[in-house]
């Protein structure tokens, strides 16, 4: 494992291999660079330690004025992911965040080959693909406490309300 920084970037490289009657290896690998207001990464995994374990994602976060912006994509061996994400603050201690997300199924050569997450239309699966979108409010009552509150729309049309304190010490 190999840990670096210099100023505004960082980067991480690990690998890992176990011997004995069958030897499998990971290696995973992760760089971002932080300039002004705006950070990039990217990470990647590969793996022979089981079926579906290669992973890749990149984000880019940063400010535009008062406005915090983020957009992320994932692929997990063939699952797509991506996210948009804003947040801005209201008053001096209310924040107002609002995301949307889609993800893809696998395919049906995937599933023929034993992979079971994100089944398109198959029953038992746990059908996370598609579309969700939420917005989340936040105020801060001081002394690490504020008062959380949210709704989720999911990919599933299933609609969730929060509220909570949470509590920061």
């Amino acid at each position: 494992e190999v840990i670096y920084s210099n100023a505004g970037f960082a980067g991480h490289i690990s690998y890992s291999e176990r011997n004995g009657a069958t030897a499998t290896s990971r290696l995973g690998a992760s760089a971002s660079y932080s300039f002004g207001d705006w950070r990039a990464a990217i990470g990647y995994q590969s793996s022979d330690v089981a079926a579906f374990e290669d992973k890749l994602m990149v984000t880019l976060s940063g400010n535009i004025g008062n406005f915090g912006v983020r957009a992320a994509y994932a692929d997990n061996d063939g699952i797509s992911k991506w996210g948009l994400y804003a947040n801005t603050d209201i008053g001096a201690a209310s924040n107002i965040l609002v995301w949307v997300t889609d993800e893809s199924a696998v395919s049906a050569a995937d599933v023929a080959a034993g992979r079971d997450d994100n089944r398109d239309s198959v029953a038992t699966s746990n059908q996370q693909e598609g579309m969700s979108y939420g917005i989340h409010y936040s105020y801060d009552l001081g002394g690490g406490v504020s008062l959380e509150t949210g709704y989720r729309r999911s990919s599933t049309d299933n609609d969730t309300f929060q509220a909570g304190v949470y509590f920061s010490f």
